[in-house]
């Protein structure tokens, strides 16, 4: 999801996707118009900001009430973002084919801090599954 984008571009059938993936630059209007959504609860939810990272929306986020977060912890290129969003969702496709838990978020999201590290990429995510 784009952050202009309103909140009414999230579909009605919640049930349809497992996983929301917002890259954003500030002010993280989206994220704003989304933190109360109650239909959004149990899905996994990842954050990309960029060179836009910020702090206090990251911890607001890890303290949502969302059931599964990944933020990032530091500023990042879009090359290091890119690397580990498209490693992390390989090693979850590739081990939870029906559905979504946190155990797989975990496993993948350790799989994908491994690769920024083997390539001496800086950029720091957190989880919270």
């Amino acid at each position: 999801m784009c952050g202009s984008l309103p909140v009414e571009s999230i579909p009605e059938n919640v049930d349809a996707f497992s996983v929301l993936v917002l890259c954003e630059r500030k002010p993280f209007a989206f994220w704003n118009q989304i933190k109360t959504d109650s239909r959004l609860s149990e899905k996994l939810f990842c954050f990309c900001c960029g060179n836009d990272y910020d702090v206090e929306s990251s911890q607001a986020m890890m303290e949502s009430k969302i059931a599964s977060v990944i933020v990032p912890e530091s500023e990042m290129s879009a090359r290091e973002a890119g690397l580990f969003y498209l490693k992390f969702f390989t090693e979850l496709d590739l081990h939870s084919t029906h559905e979504v838990n946190g155990k797989m978020i975990w496993f993948s999201f350790v799989k994908a801090k491994e690769l920024l590290k083997k390539r001496r990429y800086n950029a720091k995510f957190t989880v919270r599954c």
